[in-house]
């Protein structure tokens, strides 16, 4: 099952239990989720390949099938929340669905490969669509065009993200790192010493060009979107392995999950002091996580527990604030 819990900033007790949705909406199996952002929907899809959006009671609000055998690879709110992306294994086509008229449309995309990245503006009505063949296509939602752009990398689209200005950043297995504008149009290029994946632009309150990739998995290089090349390599202990998740919070601060359990937050500024400002070894195997920028703490998940950390002045695990889940619901993939 999926279950959904609310904090209440500033109490003792801070986690609420807000709703549980049952196997039955997804059938067995793993479950992929997206919070819409003012937090008035969550989308879900499991095995089934039926799309739920449940309103914060946790009844049902709509509900999209799939067609097809290929199972949802991505869920994505656009950034007013007015439409959700979903993205289907071995189909070229993407479903839409309009929060304010409850309608679904198809985006056919007319491309034969793999379909791996999908990702709506932060500052505009475009919707990014990346291939494993290394090609994208950009959808406007207002005028309802497309723009294809052939061969921006050499192999898969592993990662984007759109900045303030409406640049898009892309990271793919050819070890590039690209930006360019709205139209797809190319700005700049990087290249990486490895495979760069989960590409994040942090949210600032002035905006800001600052973005970062995993590298290789194990090291995160922050750049500046205008001039990308260069940019500041954030090494990690060897001891912590492979990073799993990463979330930026705060002034240039961001905090990282990795394979081995362990849990790091530090600077990421650029001429920051990059020592550790907490590392703790929270589970035995590989973490997820997931900030909360409003009460600045951190949920931690693996196997089948979650752990909080207090990322308040002093970090620290909060003990009392542990979930551990029922053996029957599975082991626990990720938090949002």
């Amino acid at each position: 099952p999926w279950v959904a819990g609310g904090v209440r900033p500033n109490t003792a007790t801070t986690m609420k239990k807000l709703f549980a949705v049952s196997p039955k909406s997804h059938g067995r199996g793993s479950v992929t989720v997206a919070w819409h952002p003012q937090g008035s929907f969550l989308a879900t899809c499991g095995k089934n390949r039926v799309v739920n959006v449940f309103n914060r009671q946790g009844e049902e609000h709509a509900e999209i099938a799939l067609d097809g055998s290929g199972k949802c690879t991505g869920l994505e709110w656009d950034k007013d929340g007015e439409m959700l992306a979903v993205m289907q294994e071995k189909s070229p086509v993407i479903k839409l669905w309009d929060a304010n008229q409850n309608s679904e449309s198809s985006l056919d995309t007319g491309v034969k490969e793999e379909l791996t990245l999908i990702c709506w503006s932060a500052a505009g009505p475009q919707l990014a669509i990346g291939t494993a063949k290394g090609n994208l296509l950009i959808y406007n939602k207002r005028t309802l065009k497309k723009q294809s752009i052939a061969g921006k990398h050499a192999k898969t689209i592993t990662s984007g993200a759109w900045s303030s200005d409406n640049k898009l950043v892309l990271a793919s297995a050819d070890r590039q790192v690209t930006i360019s504008n709205a139209d797809g149009d190319a700005l700049a290029q990087t290249a990486l010493k490895a495979e760069g994946s989960a590409i994040q632009i942090p949210a600032r309150g002035g905006g800001g060009s600052v973005a970062s990739v995993v590298s290789g998995g194990s090291t995160l290089l922050v750049f500046d979107v205008n001039k990308p090349t260069g940019g500041t390599e954030l090494k990690f202990s060897p001891t912590y392995g492979k990073v799993t998740s990463y979330r930026w919070f705060g002034d240039g601060l961001v905090a990282v999950a990795f394979d081995s359990g362990y849990f790091v937050v530090r600077s990421a500024e650029v001429g920051a002091s990059t020592e550790e400002l907490f590392s703790k070894k929270l589970f035995a195997g590989a973490a997820s996580l997931a900030v909360s920028a409003q009460t600045r703490r951190a949920a931690v998940c693996s196997g089948r527990e979650i752990k909080i950390v207090d990322l308040d002045d002093e970090y620290r695990e909060m003990e009392d604030e542990s979930m551990l889940l029922d053996s029957e619901d599975g082991d626990l993939q990720h938090v949002t």
